[in-house]
């Protein structure tokens, strides 16, 4: 997937403002979507942990559409490239 690095909250100015990047879940317990997409046409805005349970809420947008994805996994791994 694009994230929008610049709108990281540790976004550095000498990073690149797009990077692709690929997430990877295991011992998933929780998947809210709130509907059926392509993942690969949306661009990350955010993600964040939501709770201490350590649910992450992943912000995707595509145009004028804008996605959440809630997700609760033992591991998560956020590989940049």
């Amino acid at each position: 997937m694009e994230l929008c690095n610049w709108r990281q909250n540790d976004y550095n100015e000498a990073e690149p403002e797009m990077v692709q990047c690929q997430l990877v879940f295991t011992g998933v317990s929780t998947l809210d979507l709130e509907t059926n997409f392509l993942v690969d046409s949306y661009e990350i805005l955010n993600i964040e942990i939501i709770d201490n349970m350590g649910t992450l809420k992943i912000v995707l947008q595509n145009n004028n559409d804008v996605i959440v994805i809630l997700v609760c996994a033992k591991e998560v791994e956020l590989f940049k490239s």
